[in-house]
């Protein structure tokens, strides 16, 4: 009892609690001198709290702003070290090593969940690309572009029937989503969500950005063990429900899709990951195989439209000029809107230029894919083995050496010398620097399908109406918009008037 007693002595306790304290310190003190001078990335510039701890990193991510950390980078280097173990290349940088810089851990799920974006596997993943992109092929989409004109009809009626001539305007959020959500949805699995034949927006929509900025946090957290036990309080409870909610309909809306028959004569992207696999294939086809797909084709065909159909028309609200030089390019090329397709409109360099801008000033992707080093040079410097490396696309597109006048919506920039509108301004821009979607074999899968439907969209909107912003003093889109693993954008409200 004695011993006891002694042991719990407050004074013992006391003494204990100072020795481990100065334990804790004296380690993390050799551990930062470590870090900042002997570290094989201690040679990289960057923040010094960044070279030591990955609380500024995660912080960014969680309060939404991480795109604005990236840009604070560009003060030390165009080479920065974002955090402990991880540089972000603020450079066009290109990889001439010949080395395979794998997907990061960033990536690594529970091991029932692939999808053709999460699969660090080369092999894999190369296996499923190679089954969708049948989906995404010229001759697919010129077959499935039917679709396309049916929803630029139905959006162009709930625009002059749900008030968009109004004085109050519309919101420009709602309807392009709702165009853009049930058009994945019948390409990607056969039927429309009913978006805009309600008006109203589909559940599903509702839990895309909540379920992927849950997921984000959930990968994050391991960074700072404390976010762990912490992680039930720290995020956000409707980003839960969401995640909850997306993986039902995702399940929900697989079975459906599922149980309908194959049909060739109405194909959707779904229907090649059904057909009869090579024999050398080493997945399992499982429903809940197929229903990741399912769930990935529709958050990354939907948000990334969406978010540039929405920022296009917001900057050619802001820009009227531009919209103008936009229309006359349409007006110049069709007499009828019954006259635009797919190829045609890929004819048209204005359009092309203003979409091309607006993914350079908001790229899709809203961070720097992770990318494994093996221990290979990355721009000249050599990256040690399991360093993270990635290229923040938000920020290189905001350097002056790249881009002239770099913050401002100029789609001129985009323009070849020969057309009326070139400006020599923009001669030495670096416009490979923008690549909104990435790059290699693993380049985005529907990069034709988002620029097929961004020229039908903007090409129709543009030949149809004006359209003017009704709400612009109730928000700063700089400051509002959020990063959430996915672009939050404003509300944005706008009139519409006939054009024509």
């Amino acid at each position: 009892m004695a011993i006891i007693t002694e042991l719990w002595d407050v004074e013992v306790i006391w003494k204990l609690a100072a020795v481990t304290r100065s334990k804790v310190v004296i380690y993390n003190v050799y551990r930062s001198v470590y870090l900042l001078y002997f570290h094989p990335l201690a040679r990289f510039p960057g923040p010094k709290f960044a070279a030591v701890s990955e609380v500024s990193h995660v912080y960014n991510w969680y309060v939404s702003r991480k795109e604005l950390h990236d840009v604070s980078l560009m003060q030390f280097s165009p080479i920065g070290l974002l955090e402990v173990t991880t540089i972000i290349y603020i450079v066009s940088i290109r990889f001439t090593t010949g080395h395979v810089f794998l997907k990061s851990s960033f990536y690594a799920g529970p091991s029932d969940y692939s999808t053709i974006v999460m699969e660090r596997d080369p092999a894999k993943h190369r296996e499923t690309k190679r089954l969708m992109a049948y989906g995404f092929s010229s001759k697919e989409l010129q077959a499935q572009e039917p679709i396309l004109k049916t929803n630029l009809g139905l959006l162009t009626h709930q625009i002059e029937t749900q008030g968009g001539f109004d004085k109050n305007g519309v919101s420009l959020n709602k309807f392009l989503q709702g165009f853009v959500f049930d058009t994945i949805g019948e390409l990607a699995l056969g039927e429309p969500f009913g978006a805009l034949g309600t008006g109203k927006p589909h559940p599903w929509i509702e839990t895309i950005h909540g379920a992927i900025y849950f997921m984000s946090i959930v990968q994050i957290a391991p960074r700072l063990p404390i976010l762990l036990l912490a992680l039930p309080f720290v995020a956000p409870w409707s980003s839960i429900g969401q995640f909850i909610s997306f993986f039902r309909y995702q399940s929900a809306m697989t079975r459906k899709r599922l149980s309908r028959p194959l049909h060739d004569d109405k194909r959707d992207l779904f229907s090649f990951l059904l057909k009869e696999k090579p024999d050398n294939f080493s997945q399992v086809a499982s429903e809940a195989w197929l229903g990741n797909q399912a769930g990935v084709m529709i958050a990354a065909g939907f948000d990334t439209s969406a978010v540039t159909a929405v920022a296009a028309s917001y900057y050619l609200a802001k820009n009227p000029e531009k919209m103008r030089r936009l229309r006359e390019e349409v007006c110049e090329r069709f007499t009828d809107s019954s006259e635009m397709s797919g190829t045609a409109v890929q004819q048209l360099s204005y359009l092309a230029a203003c979409i091309e801008e607006t993914m350079r000033i908001m790229p899709p992707i809203t961070f720097g894919l992770p990318r494994e080093s093996p221990g290979a040079e990355v721009d000249g410097k050599f990256v040690p083995k399991g360093t993270v490396v990635s290229t923040s696309g938000w920020s290189i597109t905001r350097r002056h050496e790249y881009f002239f006048d770099p913050e401002a919506f100029h789609p001129e920039r985009w323009l070849p010398p020969s057309h009326k509108y070139y400006d020599p301004l923009f001669c030495n821009d670096l416009k490979e620097a923008s690549q909104p979607f990435s790059l290699g074999p693993r380049v985005c899968l529907g990069i034709n399908l988002a620029y097929v439907e961004l020229k039908l969209l903007l090409a129709r909107l543009v030949w149809e109406y004006k359209w003017h912003l009704v709400n612009e003093g109730s928000f700063d889109w700089d400051k509002d918009r959020k990063f959430q693993a996915l672009w939050v954008l404003p509300q944005v409200r706008v009139r519409y008037e006939r054009a024509r």
